[in-house]
């Protein structure tokens, strides 16, 4: 008897067979639901490179994150993350108002225009049982573009000993092109256009 599709085809794909494995051993404690960022357990660095010499690295304060998390297939999960331009900390210690200087320039963070840089995940991925993939749109400067942030899962537990519910926590990273978002300010001159963003953060279920 001749197959009249190829026998490939009665199998499943072997990437979506991985991609499914990794979500069910994707073991969190906590149920599905609405979660978000603890803000005294928040950290969003970033860093670009300064006159060759360093990677200049300054925080935002300001950083709300929403996680609508799918316990049962992480892989469905989604994440939603505003950043207030206005709190970037860079810890000068001028008698300058550096920060508001950083925030408000025109040619850096114009927060009079855009005060809100937001995320919003398109897909989750799961590669293993601790690493993810969180692929979306960022939106910086009234420009959106893709941004991919590799992800870890740190831990989780069904009641947070302090405030006494679920709780999970996260590390994310990614890089992005400031030159993608008309961010060109000593492109080329004292600063590099790769921009590394670090999270650390801790959700608590709402």
């Amino acid at each position: 008897m001749t197959l009249k599709r190829p026998f490939r085809s009665f199998l499943a794909d072997p990437a979506a067979v991985m991609i499914t494995q990794a979500a069910a051993a994707f073991d969190v404690e906590v149920p599905s639901g609405s979660y978000v960022n603890d803000p005294n357990h928040t950290r969003l660095l970033m860093r670009i490179n300064h006159l060759g010499l360093s990677d200049y690295t300054a925080r935002f304060n300001g950083v709300k994150i929403a996680l609508e998390l799918n316990a049962e297939d992480i892989n469905k999960s989604r994440v939603t993350a505003t950043i207030d331009p206005r709190s970037v900390d860079t810890g000068y210690v001028g008698d300058t108002d550096f920060n508001g200087e950083i925030s408000d320039d025109a040619k850096i963070l114009n927060a009079s225009k855009f005060p809100e840089i937001r995320f919003v995940s398109s897909s989750v991925e799961a590669k293993s049982d601790s690493r993810l993939l969180v692929s979306g749109e960022l939106t910086l400067l009234g420009v959106t573009r893709p941004v991919t942030l590799d992800a870890k899962f740190m831990g989780s537990t069904r009641e947070h000993p302090f405030v006494k519910v679920p709780a999970l926590g996260f590390s994310a990273t990614a890089s992005l092109d400031r030159t993608d978002f008309g961010q060109t300010f000593l492109s080329g001159v004292a600063l590099g256009d790769e921009v590394t963003i670090e999270i650390q953060t801790e959700f608590i279920k709402q």
